[in-house]
């Protein structure tokens, strides 16, 4: 089995978990590094929404006054599709704790 490179469009920190994972794991079948991409994605997106959560709060000013941040929820929906795809491929998660 040659080395499978992550995806160019991740951040660095999902390319080497990516990495790492089809070496621990020994994913190899273009199925199991799709689903893995997408979970590295939504990883990616996880780290976005933190950042956007950690720069505006946690509620923000909507039009009826106070609201949740819309990236709580979008970190939410990635983290389920971090998880369920590392159930399907049968991995650990990074983003169990």
């Amino acid at each position: 089995m040659s080395k499978q490179t992550a995806p160019e469009y991740l951040s660095e920190t999902a390319q080497e978990w990516y990495e790492r994972a089809v070496t621990e794991f020994g994913l190899e079948t273009s199925g199991e590094l799709a689903v893995l991409a997408e979970a590295a994605s939504s990883m990616d997106r996880i780290a976005e929404c933190r950042e956007l959560i950690k720069r505006d709060g946690l509620v923000i000013e909507g039009s009826r006054g106070l609201v949740s941040h819309p990236a709580t929820r979008m970190e939410q929906q990635h983290r389920g599709l971090v998880l369920q795809a590392c159930r399907q491929l049968g991995i650990s998660s990074p983003v169990e704790s």
